[in-house]
């Protein structure tokens, strides 16, 4: 198979199935195999997270010198979250040779999850001189990024997740606050602005301007390319109907969730790009606060059949909750209206009434409702997951996260 795969391409990862439980002396036999036919990376999965750190690096630091072949080849870490030491284990391997580290942003993947993105590159940040290696990942960036991969997969990011929980940098012992405020060093490893989570002063409110705007959103990585011109229209709009409606100021959750709720609304548009990225640009947008008459058509086109229109739910203590729902139908180029009734709650309801309207058969896994930020008028983000009965392959999965 290996040989195979080098007729087609010239970089070929050999990857054996649970090979941080293997027999190391038949390991290392399958992997000088594998050179010989051509792989040129070897990676070693701890496929159930079962290694502690010291097992690991002793693992990879035993094939690289018992493997014949093993100075041609790159050696690549692929850890689990089982035991919560995906991070350490991926860490333990670079230290005894590894130069790849299979990773993912939030750390989400089967079961408890794989190896961090996030913790990878801080890590390494943090720790220069611990570590034989360097890497080129805008840090910046991580925060967004994670918020970003949040929405789209359905997933919620814990409050105390190292490096981009909304915790990771909040101190609320009395001697740890008094520390940070005589000087930050005393109880932040990390620069909350290395890894994207702003601190500037710039309070943004139904007077604010395309310039504001434009500079807070590059402030929370979402400058250059990450958004098209019509995204940043659709972006403003969006927040001056929000910030006339809070007493308070517009936050960055605001703000993340803003571009989150844009960007999900255009994902079949050509517009779209998937990966923000930071920009040097000057800024060079006007400063008023009028919006073009044309603001609400520069919207990228969205490829769906069935857009929301209506939606109205009754419900209370002793109350059989009914729903009614109006769905556009772009196929028919018509509305639909429906109205159900659920002896379990309002959310039976709602999706009773759109199964019956689209003909769609679907399970409701998850439905997740979360404030944005503090105080009583903060946007609402919603994230829902569901499965097909009827789709193909069967029970495929999708997620949905709204504003």
């Amino acid at each position: 198979m290996v040989g195979l795969a080098k007729s087609l391409c010239a970089d070929i990862e050999f990857s054996p199935e649970d090979a941080g439980r293997s027999d190391r002396e038949f390991l290392a036999e399958a992997l000088s195999v594998a050179v010989a036919a051509g792989a040129t990376t070897l990676n070693i999965p701890d496929t159930v997270g079962y290694n502690t750190p010291l097992e690991y690096g002793s693992l990879i630091k035993y094939l690289r010198e018992h493997t014949p072949g093993a100075d041609q080849v790159v050696w690549s870490t692929h850890c689990h979250n089982d035991l919560g030491l995906a991070t350490a284990n991926s860490l333990a391997g670079v230290s005894n040779g590894a130069r790849q580290v299979e990773v993912a942003v939030n750390g989400i993947g089967e079961r408890a999850g794989n190896t961090a993105l996030e913790e990878i590159v801080m890590n390494v940040h943090t720790h220069p001189h611990a570590y034989p290696v360097h890497h080129t990942i805008n840090t910046r960036l991580l925060f967004s990024t994670s918020r970003m991969v949040e929405d789209l997969s359905g997933m919620t990011v814990q409050a105390n997740k190292a490096i981009v929980g909304r915790n990771a940098f909040l101190h609320e012992s009395g001697i740890h606050q008094d520390g940070v405020l005589k000087n930050k060093q005393t109880y932040e490893i990390i620069r909350p602005e290395d890894v994207g989570v702003t601190t500037g002063n710039l309070a943004l409110g139904k007077h604010s301007g395309r310039h504001a705007i434009k500079t807070k959103l590059e402030e929370l990585g979402y400058g250059g390319s990450a958004l098209s011109d019509a995204q940043f229209q659709q972006a403003f709009v969006k927040f001056k109907d929000l910030a006339d409606s809070k007493k308070a100021g517009v936050t960055d959750g605001d703000m993340h969730a803003l571009v989150a709720d844009v960007r999900s609304s255009t994902l079949g548009g050509s517009g779209t790009s998937a990966t923000p990225e930071a920009s040097a640009a000057p800024v060079t947008s006007p400063t008023s606060t009028e919006l073009p008459e044309d603001a609400h058509d520069l919207v990228d086109p969205v490829t769906q059949r069935f857009a929301l229109r209506h939606m109205q739910v009754f419900t209370g203590v002793g109350i059989t909750p009914t729903a009614t729902v109006t769905l556009h139908d772009a196929q028919r180029g018509e509305d639909l209206t429906d109205a159900a009734l659920a002896k379990n709650g309002p959310i039976e309801a709602i999706y009773s009434v759109i199964q019956r309207i689209t003909g769609l058969d679907i399970d409701l896994l998850n439905f997740n409702v979360s404030a944005t930020s503090e105080g009583q008028d903060t946007l609402g983000k919603v994230a829902v997951r569901i499965a097909s009965r009827t789709s193909s392959p069967p029970d495929a999965e999708g997620s949905l996260t709204s504003y």
